[in-house]
Parts: structure tokens; C-alpha cells; sequence
């Protein structure tokens, strides 16, 4: 799971000068310096001149200029305004970028592609290719690796004991818990979540011989479960939840006892880097969504739930198959 899409995005400009006048509304769409791609913005009046900012699957090569593609008036026609408004939701919806409620409010009931459908689809492209059939090396970015680097972060802050349950979201092709049965980590049962139920059936077939251990298909954002885990882990998955991994993190909240811990890695990104830029979005191939995180970025997606205590450290997992290190960010939260 696989490849780099952090982008940077540049920063919207208050207008000024005489060709800007007040209660004018300004979009603007500038292509940004990584693997192609382009970001768009909003600005409004300006009492409210705040930047709203997104980015497109990478389509173009890379470039710096700024490409203005309209400018309306508070007084010009609503067809006018209804479209250069859209644009710019068109391009901040396509990697789900939240909209402020200061943009939405004045125009949600007047734009079709603002309705549900549309985000629908979108999240359902970013799961096309984790239902099918991925080969093996296509999880872990092109080669196989064990998860001892993983598992290891994880016993540097939890325990495994004979009464753990253990829940895993992407297990692929079994990773993580042949790190486990190798170090001979005890536990008392284990999960394997799984959209692809191809395979599940793989899984299950390799691991038969243990009673401790089952699969099943479904979907980390929506399954349901009437038990609780001690342990839930989860290895190159949560980078690729469309538009983040926010929902996700809520399902698991109930499904977690008190006292759990919860462990994952994502793509990481710098605290330092502006929270304005978008740090995500689809790959050339059209479905793989892929978002980079800082640790205040999982802090706020946590905010209503009772993940606490979260700590965080860079991990390498290996080399990938065109011979860059592969490094993620360990996540690992306590449930209070």
C-alpha cells in the first residue's frame, strides 16, 4: 500500500489592487510542484478572506505558475457566480477536503454536485482496488516484508498476555500475525478485517489450523461486532481511508474495551508544514487514494472519542521495489 502523494499546496493571497474590489468573490486554480496535480481556492469578502484549498489526482507535469480562471463580482450574474463557485468545490471535493461551514452555508442548496452521491463515489473509487484481488508485493510496495518492525513498536507500549483479543484492519497476506505466531506472542483470540473477500478466503485457508484465529470481510469504517478487543493493529491501511482515516477511528472507538490500546502507521508528514495544504489525494491510476498525517492531524480526528495518550515515532518497514525506504509514522493511542 503503497506510494508517496504528500503535495503541497500554495497559499491563497488575499486580493488586492484595483482590479479587486470589495465583496468580490476570487478563484483561482494553481498547479502544484509534485508528481502533477493541480490545487483550487476560494476567497470571500474581506471579512471573511480565507483561503479554502484541495487537490486533483495527479494528471499534469509538474509547474509553478498560477492560473486565474475567473473572477465575479458581488453584482454578476448567478450563473456566473453558480460556476466558478462549483469549480472550486469540484476540485476541493475530489481528495474530500472538508469545507468551512463559512463557503457551504451561502451555497449548498443551489449546487447539485455538493449532494451526497458525489462523495459517495468518490469513496467508493478509493476502495476499488483493496476489494479485488492485489497481489501480495502490491500491499507492501512491491516486495514482501515481514512485520517485525511493526510488532516491535507495538511491545514497546502494550503487552501481549494469553487473554488478549486482537483485532487487525488490512491484515493482507498476513504480515503482522506471522510476526506474532514467530515471536510466539500469546493471545487468546485474533480478527483479520478484510474488504477484499478473495482474500479472506486466502487467509483463512492459511491459517485453519489455529482455532485463536478467524477472518472476515467487511469494511473498518462500518463493520459491526457485538465484542470488544484488548488490542486492535493495523499496518498500511489507515494511509489509504478516503478522506481520512477520522471515521474509521470513531467505528473502532466502540469496538475497543477500556483500557485497549490501538496501533498503526501512516505516511508522515511534518508538524511543521502548513495545516492550509492539502496532504493527499488519488494516484495516477485513478483509485488509490493516499493521505500523509502529522500527529496533530490524529489528535484531531480523535477529539470525540476515548483514544488518549497518543505517541508517535518514525518506523522503516524495508526498502520498496524501486529501492527507496519506506517510512511511516507508529501511531499508537490508549482507550480510556
Amino acid at each position: 500500500m503503497r506510494g508517496d502523494s504528500t503535495a503541497r499546496c500554495h497559499r491563497a493571497r488575499r486580493p488586492e489592487g484595483p482590479d479587486h474590489q470589495a465583496g468580490e468573490i476570487h478563484l483561482y486554480v494553481s498547479y502544484v510542484a509534485f508528481s502533477g496535480g493541480y490545487s483550487g481556492g476560494a476567497q470571500l469578502p474581506a471579512s471573511e478572506c480565507r483561503p479554502l484549498q484541495a487537490s486533483l489526482s495527479p494528471s499534469v507535469g509538474p509547474k509553478a505558475e498560477t492560473l486565474e480562471v475567473g473572477r465575479a463580482g458581488a453584482g454578476a450574474p448567478e450563473p456566473e457566480m453558480k460556476y466558478l463557485l462549483e469549480h472550486a468545490l469540484r476540485v476541493a471535493m475530489a481528495t474530500g477536503r472538508r469545507l468551512p461551514a463559512w463557503i457551504k452555508v451561502p451555497i449548498k442548496k443551489s449546487l447539485s454536485f455538493f449532494k451526497r452521491p458525489e462523495a459517495s463515489r468518490l469513496l467508493d473509487r478509493s476502495k476499488v482496488r483493496w476489494r479485488g484481488q492485489e497481489p501480495d508485493t502490491g500491499l507492501t510496495w512491491g516486495v514482501i516484508w515481514d512485520g517485525s518492525v511493526f510488532i516491535q513498536a507495538t511491545q514497546k507500549r502494550c503487552s501481549f498476555t494469553p487473554s488478549t483479543s486482537i483485532l487487525e484492519i488490512g491484515p493482507g497476506y498476513g504480515r503482522l500475525l506471522d510476526q506474532i505466531l514467530k515471536d510466539q506472542l500469546p493471545f487468546r483470540s485474533y480478527l483479520g478485517l478484510d474488504l477484499s473477500g478473495s482474500r479472506v478466503e486466502r487467509l483463512r485457508e492459511k491459517y485453519q489450523g489455529d482455532s485463536r484465529i478467524e477472518f472476515m470481510c467487511g469494511d473498518v469504517e462500518t463493520f459491526e461486532l457485538d465484542r470488544q478487543f484488548d488490542l486492535c493493529i493495523s499496518s498500511a491501511t489507515f494511509v489509504h481511508l478516503y478522506p481520512d482515516c477520522g471515521k474509521a477511528l470513531r467505528n473502532l472507538d466502540k469496538k475497543m474495551k477500556s483500557g485497549a490500546w490501538l496501533a498503526f502507521d501512516v505516511h508522515p508528514r511534518s508538524d511543521s508544514e502548513d495545516d492550509g495544504a492539502i496532504h493527499g489525494g488519488f494516484q495516477p491510476d485513478g483509485v488509490t487514494y493516499a493521505r500523509a498525517y502529522a500527529a496533530r492531524d490524529i489528535e484531531r480526528l480523535t477529539t470525540r472519542t476515548r483514544f488518549a495518550d497518543l505517541t508517535t515515532e518514525h518506523i522503516k518497514h524495508g526498502v520498496s521495489s524501486d529501492g527507496a525506504d519506506v517510512i511511516c509514522m507508529f501511531v499508537c493511542m490508549h482507550v480510556i
